[in-house]
């Protein structure tokens, strides 16, 4: 097996686990009896990113259009082999994804994770944000190198 397809598969299974992890914690604490456990507090976000208010068809047509442009990007870095931009965009797209599962079948974003020092936010939150910097840092090593 060659050191791509390694790769891609690792990315693929962690990024699987983050999203049946983050499923799970949201379905838990949708439970009476397991809100307010510690630093996992259910919150419902009705806005986008830090709760800015965002709602209703222009939300769902944003970020319509949002993937429709990481599944290109994600797929335009499988053909060119592009481990980390592919498995940062497919991070993105996963996590984005997840919260989009919320918000049909909620209303809203589950939110859970409470640090009292930032928004609550949630393990999709975190792959969204966590893709976001492999994108620079892997964009900013590729310039390094040329």
């Amino acid at each position: 097996m060659s050191k791509f397809w390694k790769k891609i598969i690792l990315g693929y299974v962690l990024v699987f686990v983050f999203f049946v992890l983050d499923r799970i914690i949201k379905y838990w604490l949708l439970q009476p009896e397991a809100r307010g456990a510690g630093i996992l507090t259910l919150s419902k976000n009705q806005g986008i990113a830090f709760g800015i208010p965002l709602q209703g068809l222009f939300l769902y047509i944003l970020v319509g259009l949002i993937l429709a442009g990481l599944f290109y990007l994600a797929l335009k870095f499988w053909q060119k082999k592009n481990t980390g931009l592919h498995l940062a965009t497919v991070l993105i797209i996963v996590g984005a994804l997840s919260n989009l599962i919320d918000r049909f079948k909620f209303g809203a974003v589950i939110d859970y994770i409470d640090l009292r020092i930032w928004p609550v936010f949630n393990l999709a939150d975190c792959m969204i944000v966590i893709g976001v910097v492999m994108w620079v840092l892997t964009d900013k090593v590729k310039k390094k190198r040329n």
